[in-house]
């Protein structure tokens, strides 16, 4: 998106809502605001810039290159600490926050349209995890997805 100054402090104010904390929630208002009037946001549409800190909570997954595991053109640094966190109660104790966070990737992309997970997680500790995660589709031709925007984050619940 190319716009003026005042534009994008428009749109960064737009963007922070008065009293929403959610990571979730503002990450969708941007996506819906890229989208305009068209059915998705493309790839392009999507700017670092205007994400201020919330984009090191951000991830962009190319579909093409995504084909037994999620390829990541962009792993947020805040979020690429949750890479590495083991659940609990999984099956196999390999799955991460970040597997939890991309785990509808092919509802996503059947569907096109975007998947919202709230959950308390059980980390590999035993401590209780709060987490969201958003995953958005992108589409350069409106029709097919090309990428997904996502973002998660989550705290330790107290005890």
């Amino acid at each position: 998106m190319d716009m003026s100054s005042l534009q994008q402090e428009n749109f960064r104010q737009a963007l922070r809502p008065e009293g929403e904390r959610r990571l979730s929630h503002r990450i969708f208002l941007y996506w819906l605001l890229a989208c305009g009037d068209r059915p998705f946001a493309n790839r392009g549409d999507i700017d670092p810039g205007e994400l201020d800190e919330d984009w090191d909570w951000c991830f962009i997954l190319n579909v093409r290159r995504s084909t037994d595991f999620p390829y990541f053109e962009h792993l947020g640094k805040n979020l690429a600490k949750f890479s590495g966190v083991l659940l609990s109660g999984r099956g196999d104790w390999s799955a991460t926050v970040l597997d939890k966070a991309t785990e509808k990737f092919d509802e996503l992309q059947k569907h096109k349209a975007p998947i919202m997970i709230e959950d308390s997680l059980t980390l590999y500790d035993g401590r209780k995890l709060l987490f969201r995660s958003i995953m958005l589709p992108l589409s350069n031709d409106q029709h097919n997805v090309e990428h997904v925007l996502g973002a998660a984050n989550g705290k330790i619940a107290a005890d």
